[in-house]
């Protein structure tokens, strides 16, 4: 188990993201967690490892598949529950789940739809941790360019038609203004360009350097040049106790 939390938090793309989330959300034991686009259930457990109860939402039968079978495998799946669901209309009463979690789902969503379903799903005193795509990174910006031109197939296509668009700073700010106390780091400006390369190359050692570089280098810049957080390719977004007068 504690290999998989490992390779989690240490994880190129989403690691350091995700370790953020996990000191923010800690102590998640006997807490009720909403993954919502859960996927094949990689975060769910990582979440069940620690103690949490888990309800995780996907629309895709075959993904909560896959997450039944990887909870079961680990024996977790006693404290998991997989539904199929949509984030704008989450299947749950009203202030019943503790903490809410979520990455790179908003994209596909009517975005004012399930941030409020999931404002009214949390509990007064809870917590939201989302993990959310920016626009505006102008390396993603020309990949994005680059995929819509060279998708041919209908999945492919498809894929593409499902993005509704990405989350933006004022939308992030006006979300978190209902919350009693709530904060948001970006992630990432050039540091794409090594990620990239190195799932290529992986044991490169010019690459893992330049890989170290961008990272840090990254880490630098929007820590001290505000301007830059716009920029960035993905944001988390904290958030805790819900205004009562929202």
């Amino acid at each position: 188990m504690n290999q998989f939390i490992e390779e989690i938090i240490n994880a190129p793309l989403y690691g350091e993201s995700i370790k953020d989330v996990s000191i923010f959300l800690n102590p998640i034991t006997n807490k009720t967690i909403l993954d919502i686009g859960c996927g094949d259930g990689q975060l769910s457990l990582f979440f069940a490892m620690q103690g949490a109860n888990i309800i995780g939402i996907d629309k895709r039968s075959s993904a909560l598949k896959k997450a039944t079978n990887l909870l079961a495998k680990y024996r977790l799946d006693n404290q998991t529950q997989f539904i199929k669901g949509l984030g704008e209309q989450l299947p749950l009463d009203d202030s019943s789940v503790d903490i809410i979690y979520s990455r790179s789902t908003i994209q596909y969503m009517n975005r004012d739809k399930a941030l409020n379903e999931y404002f009214r799903v949390l509990k007064p005193d809870g917590k939201i941790a989302l993990i959310e795509n920016l626009p505006h990174n102008p390396i993603i910006k020309i990949f994005r360019v680059i995929r819509s031109i060279t998708s041919f197939s209908i999945e492919q296509k498809n894929y593409i038609n499902s993005i509704n668009g990405y989350i933006t700073h004022k939308e992030i700010d006006d979300y978190m203004s209902r919350f009693e106390h709530s904060t948001k780091k970006e992630f990432h400006l050039f540091r794409m360009l090594s990620i990239y390369l190195s799932r290529a190359f992986q044991t490169n050692l010019a690459i893992i350097k330049f890989d170290n570089f961008l990272k840090s280098a990254d880490r630098f810049i929007l820590q001290n040049v505000p301007i830059t957080k716009s920029l960035a390719w993905f944001c988390s977004i904290y958030c805790e106790k819900k205004k009562q007068d929202v």
